[in-house]
């Protein structure tokens, strides 16, 4: 996750999914509309996520929608089991809210996931969600059917960039643009190294919807398709449910195009998931409005490859646990100032891991810690947690954690960049050719190495700051001389250019020698 902007589907599911808006009024009565409009497992939890939106036409006010399975003992088209409720909550996107003759930022949106042991009891049956009003004005009689999201369901592909609501994304053909951006922002790189830099043509500015951007960079070196490892990062939208999501990009040289899905969620956090890390089958990631944002597995430790992993799920995924003074359970607990769920305890942001063994268990992970302030609801990441022995700094900063099997992930209280906050150093990620170096990205547009056996830092692999336009660097994945990064041109995009004022304008560019 980007410190300056705070950010799978397989299986036999039921039958027809649609929506349904109706109730009676006695009194004055506001027309309701609605639409079911995803459905999708995450395989993670083994949960049914139905989403979509209801209002009230014209009205800010809160509905409740209700989802009901047909009743497998009854006639068809009988539903009389409630499996899901709750009310209208997060932020609808500007054609829903136009929908329902309402301007502005307002909260339509609702997301529930249902247990996959309540959907095995209800086999082929048929879903169905109703409007209810709660609140306010009462409602009348109208129903309206949503999109259905099958006739028969048996197998969910995964879906396009950002789901539904960007399905008309459309990726530019080709690789990347073809630019060498070295040469266009002035770039220097130590004799012998990276050249060339090309954006890559990975859902960038101009193809997408303009509150949407891209963030948390992970590039997995372990797993190619063709000749280009996957990419993964997080996928956000200020309208959307949840915030943050895990997409993988893949790059189809027959077609001449990049793929990208998504590949995981986490429905039970507004926020969302974010900022994932490890390898194919196992690897952490931050969820958001959980303490310290985890960092959490993607599975239970009884099966993952990471250790220390616990074997009890929180919110869908399974947090790293470490006991003691400085045991990871007791440091992401350390309350802040803030009274933000978001950042009132120690946060531990884009975790990386490292120090892998023969058999493919890291043993060692790096993370920026910090906590909020009483100033502001998200505040940048500038307040250090307050940790035990580490003479009381008030900054934050990047640390590392080592696993051991007596007492599990224990922290070094003894900053790796101590001259540095997480305001100027975006990320300190795992160079995955090596065992115990790091790329570290600077805001101002560098990117240095970190050796963390002799603690020194060699400045410059990549370094752009005396760029004409402006760069800035968020997050960077790789190698030493092939080096994946996000980038900001805040001279060449903005409000101006078509993306909506305060979202990022990141783009996913490589720099290598050519």
């Amino acid at each position: 996750m980007n410190a300056r902007y705070m950010k799978k589907m397989t299986g036999a599911r039921m039958g027809l999914l649609a929506a349904f808006i109706a109730v009676t009024s006695p009194l004055q009565a506001a027309v309701l509309k609605g639409e079911v409009d995803g459905v999708s497992l995450n395989t993670n939890t083994g949960k049914v996520v139905i989403s979509g939106w209801a209002c009230k036409v014209g009205l800010s006010e809160p509905v409740q929608v209700h989802v009901y399975a047909e009743n497998e003992t009854s006639p068809p088209g009988t539903y009389s089991t409630l499996v899901a409720a709750g009310d209208t909550a997060w932020f609808a996107a500007p054609n829903e809210v136009a929908a329902c003759n309402l301007t502005g930022s307002q909260t339509l949106r609702f997301a529930f996931e249902i247990p996959a042991t309540t959907e095995a009891a209800f086999p082929g049956r048929q879903l169905r969600a109703y409007g209810v009003c709660i609140t306010g004005t009462s409602c009348s009689g109208i129903e309206l059917r949503g999109k259905p999201i099958s006739t028969n369901p048996t197998v969910y592909p995964p879906r396009p960039y950002f789901a539904y609501r960007y399905a008309n994304a459309s990726n530019p053909s080709g690789w990347s643009t073809g630019t060498n951006y070295f040469t266009t922002w002035g770039c220097r790189a130590p004799s012998g190294g990276i050249n060339t830099i090309r954006r890559l043509n990975i859902a960038p500015i101009g193809s997408h919807t303009t509150n949407t951007w891209k963030d948390s960079l992970h590039v997995d070196f372990n797993e190619y398709v063709g000749d280009n490892p996957v990419i993964y990062f997080s996928g956000g939208s200020a309208f959307a449910t949840p915030t943050f999501r895990l997409e993988r990009a893949t790059f189809n040289a027959t077609t001449g195009n990049w793929s990208i899905a998504e590949f995981d969620s986490n429905y039970s956090s507004p926020g969302g998931i974010s900022s994932n890390d490890g390898r194919k089958d196992d690897y952490i990631t931050n969820v958001y409005q959980q303490d310290g944002w985890g960092p959490f597995a993607n599975r239970s430790g009884s099966v993952s490859a990471i250790p220390g992993v616990s074997t009890t799920a929180v919110s869908g995924e399974y947090p790293l646990i470490g006991s003691g003074t400085y045991g990871i359970s007791t440091i992401r607990a350390l309350q802040g100032n803030s009274a933000d769920p978001n950042t009132k305890s120690c946060i531990h942001m884009n975790p990386s891991l490292f120090d892998y063994d023969s058999n493919g268990r890291p043993r060692g992970m790096m993370a920026c810690l910090w906590t909020g302030n009483s100033s502001s609801t998200h505040p940048w990441p500038t307040d250090g947690c307050a940790l035990p022995g580490n003479g009381g700094r008030s900054t934050s900063a990047h640390y590392v954690y080592r696993y051991n099997t007596s007492n599990g992930w224990q922290l070094d209280p003894n900053p790796v960049l101590p001259a540095d906050s997480c305001a100027t150093v975006g990320t300190v990620n795992h160079i995955q050719s090596s065992n115990q170096k790091f790329l570290v990205t600077r805001w101002e547009g560098r990117i240095d190495q970190l050796d963390l056996t002799t603690n020194t830092v060699t400045q410059g692999l990549l370094d752009c700051t005396a760029s004409p336009t402006v760069v800035n660097f968020a997050e960077a994945s790789g190698q030493s001389n092939q080096i994946y990064f996000i980038a900001t041109r805040p001279n060449e995009y903005g409000p101006a250019n078509g993306q909506q004022d305060g979202i990022p304008t990141h783009d996913i560019y490589v720099g290598f020698r050519q």
